[in-house]
């Protein structure tokens, strides 16, 4: 059967409950958790095998530790498994688009729902595809065309330079001006 609690609201104050629920079949909380600071479960969804959680949070909603070194684990699935369960970021109206994925097996998709290498920028073509400089308005990087892998400057006045390390002596120079010096 099902959990009915009492449909008053509930002000100041607080509920503990440190015993534990057993029985229900459903339990259903509507409306919201208006002033909450601190919402505590701990194995509290043992043998569950349906949830959901959402939020309408109109602040940012900010998940992790309560210290400077504290670690966030982000995990699929706490199962085995060893295809599905991907980590998929979305962002738009909704999540109606797909920024990234991370398969489990480790590859990384930006632009690409089935990476097939570590990293992997999808298959679109861009001039900019991954820049390692941008300041909003000058980029440095690489890019890709039909046939063509691009290394990249922001203007001709800019120029390509290997360089020798640790000195970080020029060794070869290419110029924006098409000069190789």
């Amino acid at each position: 059967g099902a959990l009915v609690a009492s449909s008053a609201n509930l002000q100041s104050g607080g509920i503990t409950n440190t015993g534990a629920l057993s029985g229900a079949t459903t339990i259903s909380m509507g409306g919201g958790l208006s002033g909450v600071t601190t919402l505590a479960m701990s194995d509290a969804l043992t043998g569950v095998t349906t949830g959901a959680f959402s939020t309408s949070a109109t602040t940012p909603l900010v998940i992790g530790g309560t210290g400077t070194t504290s670690t966030l684990a982000l995990r699929s699935t706490s199962g085995i498994g060893t295809t599905g369960a991907d980590i998929i970021f979305q962002v738009g109206n909704n999540g109606a688009t797909e920024a990234m994925r991370i398969l489990n097996n480790g590859n990384v998709g930006i632009g690409t729902t089935s990476p097939g290498t570590r990293l992997s920028l999808g298959s679109a073509i861009a001039n900019t595809k991954l820049a390692v400089y941008d300041d909003g308005s000058s980029y440095y990087g690489f890019g890709v065309q039909e046939g063509q892998f691009r290394f990249h400057i922001y203007s001709a006045a800019n120029r390509f330079s290997f360089m020798d390390a640790p000195a970080g002596k020029e060794i070869v120079t290419i110029k924006g001006s098409v000069n190789v010096g």
